[in-house]
């Protein structure tokens, strides 16, 4: 996925977007197991554990379901043309 994210901007933007996008990954596990325990916890506490592993999993279903289909959506997606230039955004000779 970062190859298509990375692969949409601009060459001599590839340095910042692939910093914001490790950035983002990296914080994303950490939060995303942070709000999955707090939620899991308070659903234990407030129905039991076995209705509480079923709403997590019904959860998780659906995160998994959005992921899959940003995975299929995002190499489709192909960036602006800008006009006859290289790769390395230079003029061709």
């Amino acid at each position: 996925m970062s190859r298509s994210v990375i692969g949409m901007v601009e060459p001599r933007k590839m340095g910042a977007v692939s910093g914001i996008f490790n950035m983002f990954r990296n914080l994303g596990g950490p939060f995303g197991t942070a709000i999955a325990a707090t939620l899991f916890g308070n659903r234990v506490v407030m129905q039991g554990m076995t209705s509480a592993m079923a709403d997590v999993a019904r959860f998780l279903l659906v995160v998994c379901a959005l992921m899959l289909l940003v995975a299929l959506i995002l190499p489709n997606l192909r960036p602006r043309s800008r006009g006859p230039r290289s790769m390395l955004g230079q003029s061709p000779d």
